[in-house]
């Protein structure tokens, strides 16, 4: 849940950061912020991070476009934020990768 100490500021932070990983089209208000589940945000971020990584953008005739560059940062800070959001629902977290090798 939205805890009782976010503003209004760091709500639309988040529903921001929701967009950027999940698209414009979708509905985002605080009743899927309270409801998104870590599977949900990792499937998001993975296809995100596979249309928009410079490495791969390469392969997709983009080379590493500014723009590309520029999505690929915003979506890593997306996933970022909302991975915070999620640790302060009391949700547990477990790395998206392997730290240890």
């Amino acid at each position: 849940m939205i805890s009782a100490g976010t503003s209004w500021g760091q709500e639309k932070q988040l529903i921001r950061a929701c967009q950027v990983l999940f698209g414009e089209d979708h509905s985002i208000n605080r009743q899927f912020l309270n409801r998104l589940q870590l599977k949900e945000l990792r499937s998001a971020f993975r296809r995100k991070a596979l249309a928009t990584h410079p490495d791969r953008s390469w392969f997709n005739g983009k080379g590493n476009h500014p723009d590309t560059i520029g999505e690929f940062i915003a979506a890593s800070q997306a996933y970022q934020e909302l991975i915070g959001h999620i640790r302060k629902r009391g949700i547990p977290f477990r790395p998206l990768l392997n730290q240890n090798g």
